[in-house]
């Protein structure tokens, strides 16, 4: 991790703070109250407090994850964006940002934000980023929403949560192999068995946009998933969703595609996940995904399953190719 680096953008720089911010901030931040009547807190109160405040931020900058950027325009302080609360667990951290009132209007946080995600979430490796206003902040709302964040799950009565997910990708090999002996599948040691219910969503031509419904001993989940690209590596976003919002997406299913259904058998081996996908419609043929972690890793099959080609690339093979089938007998059928 690299910290607290110069960035620019079109019109900013983002820089690490010197000791001449601090009255600066002190007369835009910590006399004006619509500065902080969000945040509940204001370190810039008086110049004694603005000085003791950057002397931290300059002591902390050697801390690689470490966070905090004066925002320039034309060589005049302008804001302040910090990130904050890192989880190295989950990958995780949360961001603020303040823009002083008289350049409120001019697309400063909006600019500033989208660098930062950028930033946090590439080089950074971050996961995921979080940012919060008031109910009543609206203009921080449009901000995060312009910078393409998504309201997260756990809002409360005086907090808005958004959140920015860094690009993930999907690395796999795809095999057609014969339909394979059920009864092994089930024997197989660690074995886990998903009864899938899969719509597509009408969408743009680059994403291929679905809803699944999975299904374990009688207990559902549902995912949203977006995918771009082709090969064996493309971009996947993936989240899990209500039952209320699965119901909702389903008004926007793509009428040129069928649901599938498919039984999907997740076995353990060889220090890779195969997931093995049966199809109603195919007796004799089946499809075995390969889960990798690098596009190059190495993989063996199994004896028990039979490979007849492989088809990684193949759009033919492909579950939204697939679901073009003109046999439309298959019907969405909620739990």
């Amino acid at each position: 991790m690299h910290g607290t680096i110069i960035l620019h953008t079109h019109r900013l720089t983002l820089r690490q703070h010197v000791l001449q911010d601090a009255p600066v901030l002190h007369r835009f931040f910590g006399l004006d109250e619509a500065m902080y009547q969000y945040s509940g807190w204001n370190p810039y109160a008086t110049e004694e407090m603005a000085m003791e405040t950057m002397g931290r931020f300059l002591a902390s900058y050697p801390d690689s994850r470490f966070y905090g950027w004066a925002i320039e325009h034309l060589g005049e302080l302008v804001g302040t964006l910090g990130a904050y609360d890192y989880d190295p667990n989950r990958r995780t951290i949360e961001v603020g940002l303040s823009i002083f009132r008289p350049h409120w209007g001019q697309g400063f946080a909006t600019e500033a934000l989208a660098r930062i995600l950028d930033y946090l979430t590439g080089p950074e490796g971050i996961r995921q980023v979080i940012a919060w206003c008031t109910p009543d902040n609206t203009g921080s709302r449009r901000v995060m929403e312009k910078c393409g964040m998504v309201p997260t799950q756990g809002q409360t009565p005086d907090r808005l949560y958004f959140r920015h997910q860094a690009p993930t990708y999907e690395i796999e090999r795809k095999f057609l192999i014969a339909y394979p002996d059920v009864s092994i599948l089930e024997a197989w040691p660690d074995m886990t068995r998903w009864e899938m219910v899969q719509t597509y969503l009408l969408s743009q031509p680059e994403d291929e946009v679905r809803v699944r419904q999975r299904t374990q001993d009688g207990i559902s989940r549902w995912f949203h998933t977006v995918k771009r690209g082709e090969g064996i590596k493309r971009q996947e976003e993936e989240r899990e969703i209500t039952r209320e919002e699965y119901q909702a997406l389903l008004t926007q299913a793509d009428p040129t595609k069928r649901v599938l259904h498919k039984t999907r058998y997740c076995l353990p081996y060889r220090g890779k996940l195969l997931e093995v996908d049966l199809y109603p419609f195919w007796q004799d043929q089946a499809v075995l995904e390969v889960e990798l972690e690098q596009e190059d890793d190495l993989i063996s099959i199994p004896p028990q399953l039979t490979v007849l080609r492989e088809v990684t690339g193949d759009a033919a093979y492909k579950n939204a190719v697939l679901a073009k089938s003109p046999d439309k007998t298959d019907k969405e059928v909620l739990p």
